[in-house]
């Protein structure tokens, strides 16, 4: 590779963001052969320094006629010192950016991708974007739109990448979203990955205030069960629904009101879901709650679904509740006996009064349940929240009730290592 040095006297290359297309540098005679041992000792000092100065973006007035990888360094670099080797790649670097000023970039031998993934070129192309000159940034952005996987589950490229949108017009946005939504399946994969996922929801926060923020929200939502139910790319989606307004999330909401069961029972999911409730305002919110309290028995029984049934209790909505209420009924003591369900009777006693009351008449209808309960590593924990609820609500008769059938069967709760946790109430 040669490179050649402009006079002095010409305008700094990268000192302005307004270069044109058709802007060709005068250059001397003076070339160095890339690829010898002479490359760096040849070079004259006071254009090393020139390259150097103010983070090597201000002074710089090299031309790359011809180009090779960017991280391809002379033949001898291993016997070079520290600082002789950091030179001559920041000149390779500076190569580099200054061919993408010159609109070469399709026919040149580096490689953008390649620089955005490596720590150093990333930073220098993020300098290089701070010009925020139209021209340089669509010609980055066309070279990695193709390979936008790449970069964005990079540790270093999804800085770049980062940067890039920060700049970005509304024309350049629209252009990554399309190709985002042609490559949606590549676009979840994205945001499977650690970098991915950031990336995009740092994309995420730049559309907050604009109308492509509504195409976004359809892109999402065409995976909108396979991003809510993977442990990154949930993340994703839960970004959209802190970032963006109703209007802009209501593809969002109404996907996962006809799909809330599959999400509840997904252990990503049903978190996910949770954070959705939280941010779904009437009447969609409503209608959503209410498809849920209606496949709460079944939801009540499931690993993971059980914590939404014990969320939606906590929002204490009486109509919600009580329909709830009415679906376990006839499951309270069965649900006291399992891990996740003992808590979402737990819930229903915390709820509301008539939650309490809905539970505690069912023990006491059941004296032989209400002492195995007493004695189940889960379902002593309803007994003592039911103990505790009624006294502090006021609900004298039903604790009354309660503590007699338990001193009936003292002497075996007694015996018993759980049931000795009753002798408080």
């Amino acid at each position: 590779m040669r490179v050649s040095s402009t006079k002095s006297s010409q305008k700094s290359l990268l000192d302005s963001a307004d270069i044109y297309e058709n802007y060709v540098p005068q250059t001397t005679s003076t070339n160095y052969e890339y690829g010898s041992s002479s490359t760096y000792n040849s070079m004259n000092q006071s254009n090393y320094d020139q390259i150097l100065s103010n983070n090597m973006l201000n002074n710089s007035y090299i031309e790359a006629q011809e180009f090779a990888d960017y991280n391809e360094l002379p033949l001898d670099y291993k016997d070079w010192s520290n600082e002789d080797y950091t030179k001559c790649l920041n000149v390779l670097l500076n190569q580099s950016v200054a061919a993408l000023c010159y609109g070469n970039l399709p026919n040149l031998g580096f490689d953008v991708i390649k620089m955005a993934k490596n720590p150093r070129s990333s930073r220098l192309l993020q300098n290089f974007l701070q010009l925020n000159n139209y021209y340089y940034r669509q010609r980055i952005l066309n070279e990695i739109l193709g390979s936008f996987y790449e970069v964005m589950i990079d540790e270093f490229g999804h800085a770049f990448f980062l940067k890039l949108v920060e700049f970005c017009n509304d024309e350049q946005m629209e252009l990554i979203l399309r190709t985002f939504h042609i490559n949606v399946e590549l676009f979840v994969l994205t945001a499977y990955k650690k970098y991915g996922s950031k990336s995009i929801q740092m994309l995420i926060k730049n559309l907050k205030k604009k109308p492509l923020a509504n195409y976004f929200s359809e892109i999402v939502s065409v995976k909108l069960v396979e991003l809510m139910t993977h442990r990154t790319g949930r993340y994703v989606v839960e970004q959209c629904f802190h970032v963006f307004n109703e209007r802009q999330n209501e593809v969002l909401y109404r996907r996962i009101i006809s799909c809330f069961k599959e999400l509840a029972t997904n252990e990503s999911g049903c978190a996910s879901l949770n954070i959705g409730i939280n941010c779904i305002t009437n009447p969609l919110r409503k209608e959503l709650l209410e498809k849920i309290a209606n496949q709460s028995g079944y939801l009540a029984n499931d690993p993971w679904g059980n914590y939404v049934v014990q969320h939606v209790l906590e929002l204490r909505d009486e109509e919600i509740s009580s329909k709830i209420f009415s679906q376990l009924e006839k499951q309270y003591l069965t649900l006291a006996y399992k891990k996740g369900g003992s808590h979402v009777v737990e819930k229903c006693i915390e709820s509301s009064n008539i939650g309490m009351i809905s539970v505690v008449d069912v023990l006491l209808a059941d004296e032989k349940s209400l002492v195995h309960l007493a004695k189940d590593p889960f379902g002593n924990y309803v007994i003592q929240k039911a103990l505790k609820s009624t006294k502090e609500q006021g609900e004298e008769r039903r604790h009354q009730a309660l503590v007699r059938v338990l001193m009936r069967h003292a002497s075996s709760l007694l015996h018993s290592k759980l049931g000795k946790h009753l002798e408080n109430y």
